[in-house]
């Protein structure tokens, strides 16, 4: 059989509905002479998890599960603990020129982290551990095409990273409609997120 690496950020035994068509996929490629070898993040980024939601899997396909690392915004967190331990406790006098600089370029770094803590989406820290993962498991199995599947939109990049680092076919299921209207949307925004 011919092998097809499928990303999900979820697959069982996540209980969202977003794992259920990842793991139709699963269950029914063999059929069709494909054999899945999966890619997902570890159980524990899940909020709900089924066990059961595995029994309908069928044969068990390979599971490859990998951690995240941390969000943009615990990075501007512990910045601003740094420079709360680093500036003197303010005294009874008004506030000077340069505590007002610090919370100003705090400020503006933290718009920029928030900004791009949705690029493409609020998982996209999964895009840097998945990479090298997933082409060391194209590399060991020999895959022959690549799936993603998605939101979060994040897996389709790291479809289009794989592609051009192994040249394997690359099938992107889009579940739901990737952009919505920028107006419209309650996301943080700067310059550079908006350009990206």
């Amino acid at each position: 059989m011919k092998k097809i690496l499928t990303v999900s950020y979820h697959f069982p035994p996540d209980a969202s509905v977003g794992g259920m068509r990842p793991a139709k996929f699963a269950k029914y490629l063999p059929q069709f002479g494909w054999e899945p070898i999966i890619l997902t993040v570890e159980e524990r980024y899940h909020p709900l998890i089924d066990q059961s939601k595995l029994k309908d899997l069928g044969p068990a396909p390979r599971v490859h599960r990998t951690r995240m690392l941390p969000q943009p915004g615990r990075l501007y967190l512990a910045l601003k603990m740094r420079v709360r331990k680093a500036t003197p406790e303010p005294t009874n006098t008004p506030a000077t020129t340069s505590s007002s600089n610090h919370r100003g370029i705090l400020s503006s770094i933290r718009r920029v982290l928030r900004s791009l803590e949705y690029l493409p989406d609020d998982k996209q820290t999964w895009i840097p551990v998945a990479v090298p993962t997933a082409a060391k498991i194209v590399r060991q199995h020999n895959v022959d095409a690549l799936l993603t599947t998605g939101p979060p939109m994040s897996c389709h990049v790291i479809g289009l990273l794989l592609k051009a680092m192994t040249g394997r076919r690359w099938i992107a299921d889009f579940r739901d409609p990737w952009l919505v209207d920028r107006e419209e949307s309650a996301l943080p925004s700067t310059a550079f997120s908006r350009a990206a």
